[in-house]
Parts: structure tokens; C-alpha cells; sequence
């Protein structure tokens, strides 16, 4: 079996969807049966930086000669036998090609006003599109009853993959490393990108409201 693995996502961005894509790889690898043979698939050509016009003219390409001219004639020519698309549904595949896509959230329908145009309009298409696929992989169940709630995707073609952690518990863990900057005795660590959609303006909103009523 020839399965191709979307990889433009760690092309285009550094967050969760990047370090998913990575962890499959690194997954496929190590596991992977030796009837099955993956491979990248991706216009591989960063676009990190912000600099205009060469951000926009980037993912103007990507987005609407390689994902729908270049990318689907790829997939024909390796016959290729199941595409996964690890962001949505970006790429058509060719009718004889089994796709598989991994659904992350829905903030493009909940949150429209944290993105530009250009990203909430592409985003909501490809949300959208995810319903052609064979199977949709939700990283949770709540994300999988957004999906049928406001994409309306059969239950039936669901299934809740959650996301996985690379450390094993045989493995020995990386050397501790004191930071480089002085810490409070007592402190809340968060990882992950500072913006709305963390909700960690509610998160220390509560944290201060429990800590006045514990003086009451």
C-alpha cells in the first residue's frame, strides 16, 4: 500500500499542526508494517516569515496551483493508494486514491474574528471540503462532535485518534536544564502560543477569582 502524507502543514507553520505531522513521521518510521510504504507530500518550500508580498504570493501558490494542480497529478503519477491530509481537506485526489484527513478544530466557524480574511475563508473551504473524505480522524471527541454538529460528517466515518506524546515511559527523559531567568517559588507553567483562542485570559480570570474566595 502507497500512502502519501501531506506534510505542507510544517512548511507553513511551527505549532501543533507541525509537531502532528512530525510525530506521524516519526510514528511511520518506527512502526509502520513493511507492507506499507509512505511518503512526504508537500510543495516544500518554507513560507515562516512575514515579509510582503512574498508571504502572500507563496500561499497563493500553494494554495491554488499546488494543491489543486500540481498535488493532485503527483498523487496520480505515484499511484498512490490513501492520501492522508493532516490539516483538513486541502488536495483532491484522484477517484482511484482513498483519503483519510485529520480534523483539529473548528475555530475558523467559532472564532472568525481572530483571523484575516484571506486564512478564515481558506480555512472554512477546507473544513468544509473534509467531508468528501473516506474517514476523518478528530483528535477528540469534542472535536468530533463539532464536526458533526457544524460540518454535518457522518458519525460513521469518525474516528477519535487522540494526540500522543513522544516520550515513552522506557525511555529515559531529556537532562533537566534550569532556566535562564529567576522563578517565583510557586508558578503555573503553560506551553503553547500566546493568543486568544488558549483562553488564558479565562484561565487566570478563575485563578484570581478561587484565590478570593479562599480569603473569604
Amino acid at each position: 500500500m502507497r500512502v502519501a502524507l501531506d506534510t505542507n502543514g510544517i512548511y507553513t507553520g511551527q505549532a501543533g499542526t507541525a509537531r502532528y505531522i512530525r510525530g506521524l513521521i516519526k510514528g511511520l518510521l518506527q512502526s509502520a508494517p513493511s507492507e506499507l510504504i509512505f511518503f512526504e507530500f508537500a510543495w516544500a518550500v518554507e513560507n515562516f516569515d512575514y515579509q510582503q508580498p512574498r508571504r502572500a504570493l507563496k500561499t497563493l501558490y500553494r494554495e491554488i496551483v499546488w494543491f489543486r494542480l500540481v498535488g493532485p497529478r503527483l498523487l496520480a503519477r505515484r499511484n498512490t493508494d490513501v492520501l492522508h491530509s493532516t490539516v483538513g481537506w486541502q488536495v483532491n485526489p484522484p477517484r482511484r486514491t482513498k483519503a483519510v484527513a485529520t480534523l483539529h478544530d473548528l475555530a475558523f466557524f467559532r472564532h472568525p474574528e481572530r483571523f484575516r480574511f484571506w486564512q478564515g475563508w481558506s480555512g472554512r473551504a477546507r473544513m468544509s471540503a473534509i467531508l468528501k473524505a473516506d474517514r476523518v480522524i478528530c483528535i477528540s471527541r469534542f472535536v468530533a462532535d463539532e464536526g458533526i454538529q457544524l460540518l454535518g460528517i457522518s458519525p460513521a466515518k469518525i474516528d477519535v485518534v487522540y494526540n500522543g506524546c513522544e516520550f515513552h515511559p522506557s525511555e529515559f527523559p531529556p537532562p533537566e536544564q534550569k532556566p535562564d531567568f529567576p522563578l517565583p517559588a510557586e508558578f503555573f507553567l503553560f506551553v503553547g502560543s500566546i493568543e486568544p483562542g488558549k483562553n488564558l485570559s479565562l484561565l487566570r480570570a478563575v485563578y484570581q477569582l478561587a484565590e478570593e474566595r479562599s480569603h473569604r
